[in-house]
């Protein structure tokens, strides 16, 4: 099977994320001052301890000192909803709104916006899709847009979607992507030019999430809860025993876990191989969870209809130090894995995102990768050989 993006990474702090039980009591809402109880949306970090939440109604909240302080971004109209929030490779920030701002970007790390709609025929956006060794940032709208210039200019790239609307993007590790849309899951492999389906549905059911692990592609629909193919999306599962809404808003893959949020049922947590869910729900009950962060500190972050929450360290995701198969040390930028058996390893980089930003595969005695190319900011490593693959463990890297 092909092999598959998954969340996994991090720098100069390497330590391995271990989740525990997760506690019912775990999430706490995070304090956004006069903010804390408006709708979310997004969540984006950036360096510098620069934090932005998209929001219903109020636009863009931004925090400049780690989240001890939030303001309300005037340059984006206070009526907006902002759906997505993406860094480029460039660093500037791209907000997918609803409104009549449409697409938005940032140059100074979202503290000023300016409209960036050219060659949009509709200009309301849902999300976006940003490779790191991709020339093209994606929009997804009705049908797909690219852009080749950190999104000042759009082109239309819809062969095979047929002006559907489309709700967000995944990359897999053989520079392939799958955009979730009405009606189905549709992929393409150069770069967004023409699309196939690979999981369909009538037009009223979407794809709303997308999550691609080592072994399975999970597909979160608006109809029908979590379906999952082990075959490349050739044949397709349900997967939501235990879940008590079929509307699935979100997908995340944080190591030992998965978790999935919902529109009214809130947050379900399970574990990569089982057939079904477990409710994570205290204090989320009832609620829509847009988006799963795993951020500073290790706190894993629920994006809801009522408020950001987190689940700190302590209830979720553990700091115990682990050893791996294979010895990793870090310095500075420098990731160094030693490999005495001279096995075919690889080192996968993810952001917070979720999103590839660096892969090396190597044989020999050591493998090194240089990360002074990547922005500062949190990142997360994965090794996988040929004969074990173990996602129950995660690096987490700060580079600074």
């Amino acid at each position: 099977m092909r092999s598959k993006r998954t969340t996994v990474l991090s720098g100069l702090l390497c330590t391995i994320l271990v989740p525990a039980a997760f506690g019912q009591s775990g999430w706490n809402r995070v304090d956004l001052g006069g903010f804390s109880s408006i709708p979310t949306l997004s969540f984006l970090e950036l360096p510098k301890e620069v934090m932005l939440i998209g929001t219903r109604g109020h636009s863009i909240l931004r925090s400049s000192d780690d989240g001890a302080h939030w303001t309300e971004c005037p340059v984006v109209t206070s009526n907006e909803d902002v759906w997505n929030l993406a860094v480029t490779n460039a660093g500037t920030v791209l907000a997918a709104t609803g409104g009549s701002k449409g697409i938005c970007r940032s140059t100074d790390g979202g503290a000023t916006f300016t409209g960036s709609n050219v060659g949009l025929l509709t200009i309301r956006a849902a999300a976006f899709g940003v490779h790191p060794d991709s020339k093209w940032i994606f929009a997804a709208t009705f049908g797909v847009y690219r852009s080749s210039d950190d999104g000042k200019h759009w082109l239309q790239a819809n062969e095979g979607l047929e002006g559907r609307g489309t709700t967000c993007f995944a990359f897999d590790e053989e520079d392939g992507m799958y955009v979730g849309a009405d009606g189905g899951l549709y992929y393409s492999g150069d770069e967004g030019v023409s699309w196939k389906p690979r999981l369909k549905f009538g037009l009223d059911t979407s794809v709303t999430s997308i999550l691609l692990t080592e072994n399975a592609i999970y597909a979160g629909t608006n109809r029908g809860g979590v379906m999952v193919s082990q075959d490349d999306g050739e044949t397709w599962s349900p997967f939501s025993t235990g879940i008590g809404d079929t509307e699935i808003t979100s997908l995340l893959d944080a190591g030992s876990f998965l978790f999935a949020g919902t529109k009214s049922g809130g947050a379900y947590i399970s574990k990569p191989g089982s057939n079904e869910w477990t409710s994570l729900n205290k204090k989320l009950l009832g609620q829509m969870v847009y988006q799963f962060i795993v951020g500073k500190g290790n706190t894993l972050f629920a994006v809801t209809d009522s408020g950001l929450f987190g689940m700190a360290a302590a209830s979720g995701v553990s700091n115990a130090t682990s050893e791996e198969p294979l010895g990793i040390s870090v310095e500075s930028r420098r990731v160094t894995l030693e490999n005495p058996q001279r096995e075919l390893v690889c080192l996968s980089i993810f952001d917070v995102m979720g999103r590839a930003v660096a892969r090396k595969e190597s044989a020999d005695l050591q493998l090194i990768a240089n990360l002074d190319a990547l922005p500062a900011g949190c990142y997360f490593l994965r090794v996988t050989t040929p004969g074990s693959v173990n996602p129950g463990k995660l690096t987490r890297l700060e580079l600074r």
